[in-house]
């Protein structure tokens, strides 16, 4: 939704990397919030707590009515990534997006290339649909586990596959 994605951009915004690709003329194509490695797990929850607190409450009207059950499944993958990374420095992909006229032309693959400089040697963990899978294995990306989150208190038990992938390890 809308409201978690507003979370993790002013997270990463204020503690990570933010990068923005446009044409020449200003016209944004795309864009990648990249979390840099948090040696401890407090201090991240507190930060992003602290990026979210200036949104205020979020609205469940806003989110629909599966609000909760949205959280739940962002929590299981988030117990999964850290099962995954078992406490390895890493940077964290949270979002990658191109704009649809701006895909295929290379704009993700120049943002993952800038996030892998800016890594250096410390690994990066992503999730993804089946989708992008392709394109991630590309870039040197291996998936660590698909695993298949079925938001609990969610009526409809449609599950929403992720892929969890990390390079540089």
């Amino acid at each position: 939704t809308f409201y978690m994605l507003e979370c993790v951009l002013i997270f990463a915004e204020r503690y990570g990397h933010i990068l923005i690709s446009r044409d020449k003329d200003g016209t944004f194509l795309g864009a990648l919030a990249l979390i840099p490695p948090y040696w401890s797990p407090l201090l991240c929850t507190l930060h992003f707590f602290r990026s979210v607190i200036p949104l205020g409450k979020p609205v469940p009207e806003k989110m629909g009515k599966d609000v909760s059950a949205r959280f739940n499944s962002f929590n299981q993958k988030e117990t999964k990534h850290k099962e995954i990374m078992k406490g390895t420095p890493h940077f964290y992909v949270q979002v990658l997006g191109v704009s649809p006229d701006a895909q295929g032309k290379g704009v993700g693959r120049k943002l993952m290339d800038t996030a892998i400089v800016i890594a250096g040697d410390t690994p990066l963990y992503l999730e993804c649909h089946d989708g992008n899978v392709p394109f991630y294995k590309k870039l040197g990306y291996k998936v660590d586990q698909r695993v298949e989150l079925v938001p609990k208190g969610i009526e409809d038990t449609t599950t929403f596959p992720y892929n969890l992938m990390v390079y540089g390890r």
